[in-house]
């Protein structure tokens, strides 16, 4: 409560950028953009990706030591924290698509989907009831699973990645990540333990040698978090309802003054429709008030329409 009564200004604005990134990084994409200043549909995107990205950190990062990462590098710690990442690009898909046990092909793919839906899941209870600390042997047997498993399952997601798109861009965003997380801790690990980083000639100026050392951290930082957002604006962020903060494409029909036209809805603004017109092939925008009505087409109807 006192971080939001400190921030209660900062926390809107910042929702809101990352909202205006991610949105834009999206529809870039569709060589498209949307440059509105008042525009809600931001903060709820910002709030949507903040919410995610939170929830990643807590998961990757849950019973590991950010303050002092080489100690957890201790094989109990380090084979399950492997284990829990690398079932994340299997958790993401099943989420965003709907996937279920026991429907993925028999391939490198479909193993990892089956073993790393459940592993993903599983680690929610596991880490509740904290069976990794229990001395009984049912504990013990699973660290001795967990160490056999580790390696194996890592490549197994390698060779998965290669025969599914999606799930490869899901690895990258997931490393990316990780990376990210994991460069700051080990800079805040080394700060602590005074190592200093030398990029130029130990007879360098210190003045120039600070500024070298912010360019070369805003370059590195830079570039991950282009490859972040883009990652998410394109693969993750479009299947997520825009209720809760994404830009899912919906079907639908268009009646124009002197036509209609069977679309893909990719963008509906105040003044602008961004769609994929299915019978030319294109992407298009179509302004609002030319729009008479719309229909749209839902797999699935609320209980109360049926």
């Amino acid at each position: 409560m006192d971080f939001l009564r400190n921030n209660f200004i900062r926390v809107p604005i910042l929702l809101y950028l990352v909202g205006f990134v991610v949105h834009n990084s999206y529809l870039a994409s569709y060589g498209s953009y949307e440059f509105e200043l008042v525009e809600a549909r931001y903060m709820l995107t910002g709030f949507g990706s903040v919410f995610i990205f939170t929830s990643m950190f807590l998961f990757v990062f849950y019973r590991t030591n950010i303050s002092d990462v080489s100690k957890s590098y201790e094989p109990k710690i380090l084979f399950p924290w492997l284990l829990r990442i690398s079932s994340i690009p299997a958790g993401i898909y099943s989420i965003l698509h709907s996937a279920d046990f026991l429907e993925f092909p028999f391939s490198a793919f479909g193993a990892y989907m089956d073993l790393g839906i459940y592993i993903f899941y599983s680690s929610f209870a596991l880490l509740a009831i904290e069976v990794m600390r229990g001395k009984r042997f049912q504990s013990k047997l699973l660290k001795i699973l967990i160490y056999i498993i580790t390696i194996p399952f890592i490549a197994l997601l390698f060779f998965a990645s290669g025969e599914s798109e999606l799930l490869g861009q899901y690895s990258k965003f997931t490393l990316y990540f990780f990376l990210g997380a994991y460069g700051i801790a080990i800079s805040q690990d080394d700060e602590k333990k005074g190592v200093q980083l030398n990029h130029l000639d130990l007879d360098s100026d210190p003045k120039h040698e600070k500024y070298f050392s912010l360019m070369f951290a805003f370059l590195c930082l830079g570039y991950g978090l282009f490859q972040f957002i883009s990652i998410y604006s394109n693969n993750i962020y479009p299947y997520i309802p825009t209720a809760l903060g994404g830009s899912k494409v919906v079907n639908a029909t268009l009646y124009l003054a002197d036509s209609k036209a069977k679309v893909k809805i990719i963008q509906e603004g105040h003044n602008w429709f961004l769609i994929y017109n299915e019978k030319t092939s294109t992407i298009e925008k179509v302004k609002s008030s030319e729009i008479l009505k719309v229909e749209y087409h839902m797999d699935k109807l609320p209980k109360l329409l049926k």
